[in-house]
C-alpha cells in the first residue's frame, strides 16, 4: 500500500513539473517572436561641405527581426531603406540611397505598474552601411558613410486594452567606430586629408571597410538620434512609425546631415 501510494506520489509531482513546465513555456512562446516589416519612407540629406543644396525622396523600408521579452527586453534586426532622391533647387543629380543597419537591444525592466512598463539599457548598431550614388557628378558623385554605433536606449509600454499595445522607444548614440567618405574636395575621409595622405592610389580611403580610417567619434562629433513608436493591434500586427536624425561634424561649421522617417506595418509570426 505504502509502495502504491509512494509511486501515484512521484507521478502526481512530475505530472505537476510537466504541466509547469508547459504552462512555462507557453508563457515563453508568448513574448517572444519573430516578425517582418514593409512600409514607405522619407529621406533627407544634405552636407554643406559642398553646398546648401538639400536633397529629399521616398523609397521602401524593411525590416526583419526578432524580440523575447521576459523580465528584460531583448531584440535583433535587419532593417533595409532604399529611396531615390532628387535636389530641391534644380533638376539634375538624381541620387539613389541605400541603407543597411543590423542592430542588438537588451534593456532592463526598472519600472512596472498595473499598465505600464519602463526600459532602460543599450542598442548596438553592428553595422551600419549608408550609400548614396549621384548621377551626373563626376567629383563626389559617391557618398558613403560605415560605422558600429552604441546608444543609450529606452522603450516604454503602455497596455490600452486587450487588443491595443503603445510601445515608444527613444535612442541617443554615446559614441561610434567609424568613417565617413566625404571631405572638403574629395571623397575622402577629412582626418586622412587634414593629416596629408590623400593618394589616388591609395583605395583604403574610399573603401569602406578599410579600418586604417576609422575613429572613434562620441556624439559631439557625431550625433545620432532615432525614435520608434508602435500601435499593437491583437498579437499579431503592428503599426510601426520610425524617426532617425544624424549629423556631422567633422568640419566645423560645415555639418552633414542626414535621416529618414518611415511607416510601415508589422507582423508577427
Amino acid at each position: 500500500m505504502n509502495k502504491q501510494i509512494t509511486i501515484a506520489l512521484v507521478l502526481t509531482i512530475l505530472l505537476t513539473v510537466n504541466l509547469y513546465g508547459q504552462e512555462n513555456q507557453k508563457i515563453d512562446l508568448k513574448q517572444s517572436n519573430f516578425s517582418i516589416s514593409l512600409g514607405g519612407v522619407l529621406t533627407s540629406f544634405q552636407d554643406v561641405k559642398y553646398s546648401n543644396v538639400h536633397y529629399n525622396g521616398i523609397g521602401t523600408n524593411f525590416s526583419f527581426g526578432y524580440e523575447k521579452i521576459k523580465k528584460n527586453y531583448f531584440s535583433t534586426n535587419l532593417n533595409l531603406i532604399y529611396s531615390n532622391e532628387k535636389a530641391k533647387t534644380h533638376n539634375f543629380g538624381k541620387t539613389t540611397v541605400l541603407n543597411g543597419i543590423i542592430d542588438v537591444s537588451y534593456l532592463r525592466l526598472i519600472l512596472k505598474k498595473e499598465n505600464q512598463k519602463l526600459y532602460v539599457g543599450a542598442k548596438w548598431d553592428v553595422l551600419d552601411l549608408y550609400y548614396r550614388l549621384t548621377e551626373n557628378l563626376g567629383n563626389n558623385g559617391f557618398f558613403f558613410t560605415s560605422g558600429s554605433n552604441l546608444k543609450l536606449a529606452s522603450l516604454y509600454e503602455r497596455t490600452i486594452s486587450d487588443k491595443l499595445k503603445l510601445r515608444a522607444g527613444f535612442n541617443f548614440q554615446l559614441f561610434s567606430f567609424m568613417k565617413e567618405s566625404t571631405g572638403f574636395g574629395f571623397s575622402a575621409p577629412q582626418d586622412a586629408l587634414e593629416d596629408g595622405e590623400f593618394s589616388y592610389q591609395n583605395e583604403k580611403l574610399e573603401a569602406p571597410f578599410g579600418f586604417k580610417y576609422y575613429t572613434f567619434e562620441s556624439f559631439t562629433k557625431y550625433l545620432n538620434i532615432d525614435t520608434k513608436i508602435e500601435v499593437h493591434y491583437k498579437k499579431r500586427w503592428v503599426l510601426v512609425y520610425k524617426w532617425n536624425m544624424q549629423r556631422s561634424n567633422k568640419v566645423k561649421n560645415y555639418p552633414m546631415t542626414r535621416g529618414y522617417s518611415a511607416l510601415s506595418v508589422q507582423y508577427k509570426f
